[in-house]
């Protein structure tokens, strides 16, 4: 190896060993945060909150460095992925230092008042960010996609396990609504840090392989508020438009004129999703000046409505003709929704 080459691996491998650190500093942060909340520590509590500062200034530093290897060495391929993937990632470990330092501050002002039926499931969510994020880091500083691509599978229970605390949590008898806001803020924070640890671990699989991100597919769900039976129909338009922007789920019965058109254009109806895991918008189709339907979205669900004209005509051309005219225009409001979810390179 050319003494070049040699200086270059030298610096990339500080980088990489100061980012080690700096997720075990944030790692241990969490923890501790963690158990002095369950503990009741105010003074743990406290030390937590101060010991945001030096993981503030280490991931300036580190970007700093960063930059300076940028200038010194102008990398390119795997040394340029790792840098770039870095300078990412620091931002990720810093804002679990600032989840850390909120569970902490959250803690102060429970002063120890922690419901008995929360302790168990806030330690096991805690646990298991804390472990997430240990095998990311791991997976980075060691350039270990597959075990990156392993612990990003762990977010799904991690997000099942937060969704029934969140939800135990709401059904809280004799607690003060502060103190039930506090915890609703700790649980999401030990949540998020899942979510940063899945972060770290997609910059780990670029990092290692120069594979990025893929884009995110959105699932939306039609449903048919009254006026027509075109929540199956607009499924599959945007089944057949956009099949790889998004998953598609109907809530609605399939009318014979639906059907009558779309075997005539040689569209599926019956491919749509039986149910979406993750619904990220909510579409209701209903028709022009009918009250709204009542429909409940998850917290973290979009819902729009769409007016669809009624199907009108005594013959079945007439009606067909009608259909044609809504698909036209479900057409148009699918193409809009999916290029403001993924951009005008939706597809």
């Amino acid at each position: 190896m050319k003494h070049y080459e040699q200086r270059l691996q030298a610096d990339l491998d500080a980088i990489t060993a100061r980012v080690d650190r700096l997720a075990q500093a944030v790692h241990d942060a969490v923890a501790a945060a963690t158990k002095a909340l369950l503990a009741g520590d105010a003074a743990a509590l406290h030390q937590v909150a101060l010991g945001d500062h030096p993981i503030n200034r280490e991931a300036r530093a580190i970007d700093a460095e960063c930059h300076a290897f940028v200038a010194r060495h102008m990398p390119a391929a795997g040394p340029l992925r790792t840098v770039s993937s870095t300078l990412r990632l620091t931002i990720a470990l810093e804002r679990i230092g600032d989840y850390a330092v909120s569970v902490a501050r959250v803690g102060v002002e429970l002063d120890g008042r922690l419901p008995t039926s929360v302790r168990a499931p806030i330690a096991a969510l805690s646990a298991s960010s804390v472990h997430m994020l240990a095998r990311a880091a791991h997976a980075f500083v060691h350039r270990d996609a597959p075990l990156a691509r392993e612990v990003i599978t762990m977010a799904r229970s991690v997000d099942d396990a937060h969704r029934a605390l969140f939800a135990h949590l709401l059904t809280l008898d004799g607690a003060p609504l502060a103190d039930v806001i506090g915890l609703v803020t700790v649980v999401n924070k030990l949540e998020r840090v899942s979510d940063q640890a899945k972060n770290i671990c997609e910059e780990a699989v670029f990092a290692a392989t120069g594979q990025a991100k893929a884009p995110k597919q959105y699932g939306v769900l039609f449903v048919d508020g009254g006026g027509g039976a075109f929540a199956p129909l607009a499924a599959a338009l945007a089944r057949r438009a956009y099949p790889e922007s998004g998953r598609y789920a109907a809530g609605g019965s399939i009318s014979a004129h639906v059907r009558r058109f779309a075997d005539g254009v040689h569209l599926d109806l019956d491919g749509a999703e039986p149910s979406l895991r993750d619904v990220h918008v909510i579409v209701a189709l209903e028709a022009p000046g009918a009250a709204p339907a009542s429909i409940t979205t998850p917290f973290q669900t979009a819902l729009v409505r769409w007016p669809v004209a009624s199907v009108t005509g005594g013959t079945d051309d007439e009606r067909t003709a009608s259909v044609a005219e809504a698909a036209r225009d479900l057409s148009a409001r699918i193409r809009d929704l999916m290029e403001l979810l993924r951009g005008p390179d939706a597809s």
